[in-house]
């Protein structure tokens, strides 16, 4: 009777031990399938937004596809030039009666001579041309696409970005200011200078 007891406790404690070791199981496994179902969940949103960005490109394409085969980006898009306006030049902007801004009116324009706000970089430098060349190169800027953007100013009869820019000394004679603009659709570097007298 008492070995008969023994085995009934002994399968009981087993019994017992492998409840316990299933509800672990159980516990880990609704962790790891919580963990499946977000994971689920985030590639369902991944795959969303890629098939949205997918029939984007086809309207995309079939509009481009339509264009005669012969006509190039630069056709269609057509910035030939960049013009320096007239007001460009050196300002005393604090009344102090030095000259401390160089403002830069640039205007990229097409073939018509019409103003784009063209995507690019522009690379603005100073120089004197009477130094010798190792001394020539007095300042350079370099305004971003991002920062280029903000700085477009369009008015009735106004079109063109105003660059503005500290000038480190007081300047007394007359300055070249060369321009180096980046087209970012098309990729051309396009150039301009100008003289700028103080």
């Amino acid at each position: 009777m008492k070995q008969v007891a023994v085995l009934v406790l002994g399968f009981a404690v087993l019994i017992a031990a492998g409840c316990e070791s299933e509800q672990k199981l159980s516990a880990a496994d609704w962790g790891q399938k919580s963990q499946l179902r977000q994971e689920e969940g985030d590639l369902k949103a991944q795959l969303e937004k890629l098939q949205a960005t997918n029939e984007r490109l086809q309207e995309q394409i079939k509009v481009l596809s339509k264009l005669p085969p012969d006509s190039s980006l630069d056709e269609l898009y057509g910035l030939k030039k960049l013009v320096i306006a007239r007001r460009t030049g050196l300002y005393d902007k604090d009344k102090d009666g030095k000259k401390e801004k160089l403002i830069v009116y640039l205007r990229p324009v097409d073939g018509e001579g019409d103003a784009i706000k063209a995507a690019g970089e522009v690379r603005v430098e100073l120089w004197d041309l009477n130094q010798e060349p190792q001394e020539a190169l007095l300042a350079k800027w370099h305004v971003k696409p991002a920062e280029l953007q903000k700085l477009w100013v369009s008015g009735a009869l106004t079109h063109y970005y105003r660059l503005s820019f500290d000038i480190a000394e007081q300047i007394k004679k007359e300055l070249t200011v060369r321009l180096h603009f980046t087209d970012y659709l098309t990729g051309k570097v396009l150039t301009a200078q100008t003289v700028v007298k103080p």
